[in-house]
């Protein structure tokens, strides 16, 4: 359909005189012709409304009135450049990985994560008192965790990668330890969001994460972030940990080869 052809079915005018001619009053014209220009493919006055028309109660629902489907390329994109940052920071922990980046960090952490006795069934504020102890310890950026609140195949998602494990989370965040300059974690706020559509309780919490890079360029990251913990069907252990960031993946990873100076 032609831009045209969706500005023709746009006008409300036209829908009544043409497709519903019984339904509209004589005196639509006059009304219309002196308020409204006329329509670029029709000599009779209109005025451009959603494709979707209602007039006296009645639903315009002519096949020829249904909105063009407009694809925005931007979002393709997006989605473009977000793969690229996934491939990106897959190929960046592989190779941090093998020169045992953060290695020495990981079995550091292991010794000081607490190692409490698990919760009873269905303590969701034990959880939660757990949660905020962990960002009190800025687990984000440490790593120091309490296990006992966590399934040991948690699945850790954020927008830049997922994966499922415990261990596997406390390992790849070492990779980042060594480059992080006096990191600062607030939490803002955690609350209980109760059930999902699927049955299980989860929890949200917001925070925000600012820390510069030990990189040159001295690169400055900050990030208004929040983390949804979808509880076991015990109620006692985090099965999904999952990131929500205020920025993109491209802007995540833009910001890395930015200037701190430039952000200034």
């Amino acid at each position: 359909m032609s831009f045209g052809h969706w500005r023709t079915a746009s006008c409300t005018y036209c829908c009544l005189r043409h497709h519903h001619p019984a339904s509209a009053p004589a005196d639509t014209g006059a009304a219309m012709q002196k308020t409204h220009t006329p329509c670029a493919h029709s000599d009779r006055p209109c005025v451009q409304q959603p494709w979707r028309l209602k007039y006296a109660g009645q639903l315009c629902s002519s096949s020829k009135h249904t909105a063009p489907k407009r694809y925005s390329r931007s979002v393709t994109v997006q989605q473009s450049g977000n793969v690229v940052v996934t491939g990106i920071v897959a190929a960046m922990t592989k190779t941090l990985r093998a020169f045992g980046v953060g290695k020495q960090q990981y079995e550091d952490i292991m010794e000081r994560s607490p190692h409490n006795q698990c919760l009873p069934a269905g303590d969701i504020p034990g959880v939660m008192d757990r949660i905020t102890a962990d960002f009190q310890q800025a687990y984000f950026v440490t790593g120091i965790i309490n296990d006992s609140i966590y399934a040991q195949d948690c699945r850790f998602a954020d927008p830049t990668v997922s994966f499922t494990g415990l261990d596997l989370w406390k390992r790849n965040l070492q990779l980042l330890v060594p480059f992080l300059v006096e990191p600062r974690i607030q939490l803002l706020s955690l609350k209980n969001l109760g059930y999902s559509k699927t049955g299980a309780q989860q929890l949200k919490a917001e925070w925000t994460l600012q820390t510069c890079l030990s990189l040159p360029w001295r690169p400055v990251i900050s990030i208004l972030g929040s983390t949804v913990y979808t509880l076991s069907r015990e109620g006692n252990k985090v099965v999904e940990h999952v990131e929500g960031w205020n920025v993109t993946p491209v802007q995540a990873l833009l910001a890395v080869f930015t200037p701190g100076h430039a952000r200034s």
